[in-house]
Parts: C-alpha cells; sequence; structure tokens
C-alpha cells in the first residue's frame, strides 16, 4: 500500500542544529503510522542514540494526544487530517512493534547491515564494532611495534619520512608517522592504489613539465635582465635570494618577492605583469615578463613534483602499514565503523 501514499516515501532533513529536525522525523512518522504504514517498515536514522530516544518519545506523545483528541471527539477521526487509520489504533501498532522498530543512529544502522554478511565483506563471523578512539590507539600501537621491529623496517619508514617532510621537519619521527596515519589513513583505505597516490600515471596525467630543468641558467637569465629595473643596493639584496628562489618548491613562502611574482602570473599570456620587490614597483619589459612567467612555471613544476614526491612518501607508509592492520583486525576480530568496506 506503500505505493500509493499521497505523502514523500522517502526524505532527507538537513538543518542546523536545534532547527527541528526531530520534530519533523517524528511528525513524519506519525503520519506514516497514521496512513497505515507497518511500525517496522519505517526507518528513520539520526547521528545520536539521545536523537533517537527522542524520536520514539514524540512520536509516542504524539499518537496518545491525538487519541485523546479523537476520543474527546466521540471516536472521530481527526477531521484535518483525514488518515484511514485512528491514532489509537497506530499507537497500539507502535507499541507492539517496538523490539522491530528501526529508529537507529546512521552507525548502528550500517553494524545490522553488515552483521548480515560480514564473510562476504571480509569480516569476522562474530566481529565486533571498535569506536574510533578504540581504532586510533590499536593502529598507534601497530606503529609502535614497526618502529621497533628491527632496522629494516625502520629504515623504510625514516626513508618516507625524508620524502614527505623533505628538509623541513622538525618533529620526531613518530610524531610524523602518527600525524600521516590520522590526515590520511582513511582516504587510503578507500583509494589504495599507488598509481593515483603520485604515481607515473598521475604526473603524466597532471602534465605540467614546463621544460625548465637548468635552474642555474634560468636565475642567471633573470638576474641579468632583472638588474637592469634595480638600484645597486636592490641588486645586491635580490641575488641574496638566489638560493631561496631556485629551491623554492611550494609550500610555505619564505620570500615576498616570490608571492609576488607569482602573483603577477598571467596564465594566460604565460607572462608576469608588473610586481614589487622592496618597495619598488617594477613594471616588466616583453622579454623580463617572458623571463619571469618561465620561473613561475619553474617553481609550479618542482612544486608538483615536490607535491608527488610528499604523496609517495605517504602511500608508502600507509602501505606498509595497511596489511598489518587488516591481519590485527582478523585476529581480535574488531572492526571500526570507518573501516567497513
Amino acid at each position: 500500500m506503500g505505493r500509493d501514499l499521497p505523502i514523500v516515501r522517502c526524505c532527507l532533513i538537513r538543518a542546523s542544529a536545534g532547527t527541528g529536525k526531530t520534530e519533523e522525523l517524528a511528525r513524519r512518522i506519525v503520519e506514516l503510522l497514521r496512513w497505515g504504514v507497518e511500525p517496522e517498515r519505517i526507518v528513520a536514522i539520526t547521528f545520536t542514540r539521545m536523537a533517537a530516544a527522542e524520536i520514539l518519545d514524540r512520536v509516542l506523545g504524539k499518537l496518545a494526544d491525538q487519541a485523546e483528541e479523537e476520543s474527546a471527539g466521540s471516536g472521530r477521526r481527526l477531521e484535518a487530517g483525514g488518515f484511514p487509520r485512528s491514532a489509537l489504533a497506530s499507537l497500539q501498532a507502535f507499541l507492539e512493534a517496538l523490539p522491530r522498530l528501526q529508529l537507529r543512529t546512521i552507525d548502528s544502522l550500517f553494524q545490522r547491515i553488515v552483521r548480515v554478511c560480514p564473510v562476504e565483506l571480509g569480516l569476522p563471523e562474530n566481529f565486533e564494532l571498535m569506536d574510533e578512539f578504540e581504532a586510533r590507539e590499536l593502529r598507534r600501537s601497530l606503529l609502535g611495534e614497526m618502529l621497533r621491529e628491527g632496522k629494516e623496517t625502520g629504515e623504510k619508514l625514516l626513508n618516507a619520512v625524508a620524502r614527505i617532510e623533505q628538509g623541513e621537519g622538525g618533529k620526531s619521527v613518530w610524531a610524523a608517522l602518527d600525524r600521516i596515519l590520522s590526515s590520511f589513513w582513511e582516504a587510503y583505505a578507500e583509494e589504495p592504489d599507488r598509481e593515483r597516490w603520485g604515481g607515473e600515471t598521475l604526473r603524466r596525467a597532471l602534465n605540467f613539465d614546463c621544460g625548465e630543468r637548468d635552474g642555474e641558467n634560468l636565475w642567471e637569465e633573470v638576474d641579468g635582465k632583472l638588474a637592469g629595473f634595480l638600484d645597486e643596493r636592490r641588486r645586491e639584496e635580490w641575488r641574496k635570494l638566489r638560493s631561496g628562489v631556485l629551491a623554492y618548491r611550494g609550500g610555505a613562502i619564505a620570500e615576498r618577492v616570490i608571492a609576488n611574482i607569482l602573483g603577477s602570473y598571467d596564465p594566460k599570456t604565460g607572462d608576469c605583469r608588473e610586481f614589487s620587490f622592496q618597495r619598488k614597483k617594477i613594471v616588466p619589459d616583453r622579454e623580463l615578463a617572458r623571463l619571469c612567467g618561465r620561473l613561475v612555471r619553474f617553481w609550479l613544476q618542482n612544486a608538483l613534483e615536490s607535491a608527488c614526491e610528499r604523496t609517495r612518501g605517504i602511500a608508502s607508509i600507509l602501505g606498509e602499514f595497511h596489511e598489518r592492520y587488516r591481519r590485527a583486525l582478523r585476529v581480535h576480530g574488531r572492526v571500526a565503523f570507518s573501516d567497513a568496506p
């Protein structure tokens, strides 16, 4: 009979906290019950157990109030609704179906679904659900085991961290690895294909090879041309930045002039417009605009290669860790909600 219901059968209610989502869900459940839908065929999902319990209380309260109004009206149904099932009958059906009701939190609903076919999903048959805190502690415990395991594993982890930090570290290896797991674990579990983590296929797909491999030669060209736009003091200051300009690979910008040149880049023409250096506005001629454009593309190329290198380092750590974590889940017979396939 659900096919002929005069109200929408499925809906998603999205709103800020305290705006009446629970009240709206309770109202819809009451309407479905009054239209004759069996209670066990209604599924209502919310975020917290408290909200699920509140929905139950409100449905019972609304049906009880409506039954009282109907009783006061000498048994007549509420004229405004014109429902085929009385409030009292709806309340009775709802109470009888309490053990079978599907008023659940999101995680409890999916846990119930997964328990129907755990083996097919690669989970232990009698698995227990961990909360995210327990899952994080298990991952940290396994990480500690890997660091204590031996020279070969330790060197792999150190090399991977070095690829990621690229000289910008400062934190301990443990802190770096823990941060990587916390930040990227779920993304890797969802997409473990190494080629998508900075692999050669991804680099080719991004297709950003500007052909600027000789940074030293490019510096000489830019320096020679820019010198004509600067006084002696500024020329000396510019030349002090040589190592930083050539080493820039994206991320935090130590030198303001790098940010200024990047901001002046026009991707349509491939050239740079005016920029400032030490409070002096530089209005480049055609040749300097072209050279600065080449410098920007050199930086972007290096930044992309750096990002891919970091990403490959992250993937090497997560790949090494992933199998150990899955084995630990099978041994302990436990799984976190975020680990379910």
